[in-house]
């Protein structure tokens, strides 16, 4: 798998400049053009990997649009022996040009309904993190493991309300603001925060980020949502995760 994750890192690395070439004041994103841009940079990344595999490889390329249409709540992709490949080109765009914000783009393998590869490019910090299934995370070329200290207050996210407002009930739990997705696991990869609960997850929209969890030694609960339409996921600190998974029922 070393070889694949090598292609998806450098697929990865000209959309910075795919971007700049098509967006700047003078031509920022719209509604009118956002899907256009995303498609042009989704095209891009394709070409570099069709161009770096031989033909008939067994290689499977998708976009995120592509998987959603197969089954957004499915887990089973009969992939056979097939390496589907899931391009999400670009997480956010709508703040593209504003120096404070964090966009990314995220490749992810799988294999026998296993994912195999991660990869999360930031492309305004030209970072890396990736991780491959057995053998841990990475940001750029360090090992990238998770915050496993306990504070006096246990700091969360969610997505949800109602659950929110039961376990801030509760002495010492205190919920933080989400920012994006991304950008909550990366406060729970560095001890900002101490669980992500999220009701309503998008699985194969960020499918790169539930491996590089488990890999970066988050304990990661994921399951199909009550309207069998979306998936609830959960990810902690080792130490704090059945604790976590209790609450949650209670509440």
């Amino acid at each position: 798998m070393e070889p694949r994750l090598t292609i998806a890192r450098n697929s990865c690395k000209p959309v910075p400049l795919t971007l700049s070439r098509i967006i700047d004041h003078k031509n920022p994103v719209t509604d009118n053009n956002r899907n256009d841009l995303i498609n042009k940079v989704y095209s891009n990344i394709l070409n570099i990997i069709n161009q770096s595999f031989v033909r008939n490889e067994g290689d499977v390329i998708k976009s995120y649009e592509d998987w959603k249409r197969i089954n957004s709540c499915s887990l089973e992709y009969n992939d056979k022996q097939l390496n589907l490949w899931n391009i999400n080109p670009i997480e956010s765009l709508d703040n593209y040009l504003n120096e404070d914000a964090s966009c990314y783009t995220m490749v992810s393998i799988t294999k026998k309904n296993t994912t195999e590869i991660s990869v999360v490019y930031s492309i305004k910090d030209d970072i890396y993190i990736s991780a491959i299934r057995g053998e841990g995370a990475m940001i750029e070329k360090e090992k990238l493991r998770a915050s496993t200290a306990k504070s006096d207050t246990t700091k969360f996210i969610c997505d949800n309300e109602l659950v929110s407002e039961n376990i801030t009930k509760i002495n010492h739990y205190e919920r933080r603001n989400s920012e994006s997705i991304v950008k909550d696991i990366l406060k729970l990869i560095n001890g900002e925060v101490d669980f992500i609960l999220i009701k309503n997850f998008d699985f194969i929209r960020y499918q790169a980020l539930y491996l590089i969890c488990k890999e970066a030694s988050l304990i990661v609960d994921l399951k199909i949502a009550c309207d069998n339409r979306s998936h609830e996921f959960l990810a902690s600190k080792p130490k704090i995760f059945n604790d976590i998974q209790q609450l949650i029922r209670l509440v």
